[in-house]
């Protein structure tokens, strides 16, 4: 039997079965919403906003935010607007991966992840010239939520620049350790244990840490990064697990 019915009624059909399906999605408990949105950049959740009025403030409360490689200003403005509409009174991760010149866009976001009591920090910051303000990371911000963090630094600078201003990067990082003294699983990055083989090396104070899973990711075990992991490890009496990552090599 030949199927004549009127091609319109069948693509309206089609569409209203399209929209049935979405809708499927949509009438999911904000709880899953939420879960799903946790897994993507927050630019990407944003988006989302847009889709309809049950998905406008969804992303609100997204218990986590990702930036990664945010350059663009105009971009960045964007998003640091948005921002002022996220309402979630508890945050499990924090991720910025940033070459941003301007750091008061930067402190304003880890501001916000710290006054959610953010629980797992990840951050790869590349500022050009190594131009980093005293209070950036270091004053006036509370950690005391956090149980997981992961930190590196990247140096994108003159070698005379670089002379001048590793001096401030030392203090960064030992203020940093100072403040993560009760994290009990910590990841550093190559530059990052650059800095404190530079800091072992000019006889700099470290700090005690109460870290039990210790994981360290260099491109390669050098002298650069020795002295730093050997003062680490003395400072870590309540050490269980160490994980360094070398190349395609895991310890």
């Amino acid at each position: 039997m030949v199927n004549r019915q009127n091609p319109r009624r069948r693509l309206r059909r089609r569409l209203l079965e399209n929209k049935r399906a979405k809708d499927v999605i949509s009438s999911l408990p904000d709880e899953i919403l939420l879960h799903i949105l946790s897994f993507i950049p927050t630019k990407l959740a944003i988006r989302t906003s847009l889709l309809s009025k049950r998905w406008r403030y969804i992303w609100c409360d997204t218990p986590s935010l990702y930036f990664d490689n945010y350059s663009q200003k105009a971009r960045v403005a964007l998003i640091d607007k948005s921002l002022n509409r996220y309402t979630a009174p508890k945050m499990k991760h924090f991720r910025l991966r940033t070459n941003l010149k301007d750091n008061n866009y930067i402190k304003r976001w880890i501001k916000l992840a710290m006054s959610r009591n953010v629980e797992n920090v990840s951050l790869q910051v590349t500022v050009s010239g190594f131009k980093i303000p005293d209070e950036f990371f270091c004053q006036a911000i509370d950690i005391s939520s956090l149980t997981e963090a992961k930190l590196d630094i990247c140096i994108n600078s003159s070698a005379r620049s670089f002379k001048d201003d590793f001096p401030q990067a030392i203090v960064l990082v030992l203020d940093m350790l100072v403040k993560l003294q009760h994290v009990e699983k910590l990841t550093f990055g190559g530059n990052f244990l650059k800095t404190l083989s530079l800091a072992e090396v000019l006889g700099d104070p470290f700090p005690m840490l109460g870290v039990k899973t210790l994981i360290l990711e260099t491109g390669s075990i050098s002298k650069y990064v020795v002295p730093g992991i050997e003062r680490l490890l003395q400072n870590l009496p309540e050490l269980k697990k160490l994980t360094i990552r070398a190349r395609d090599r895991h310890i």
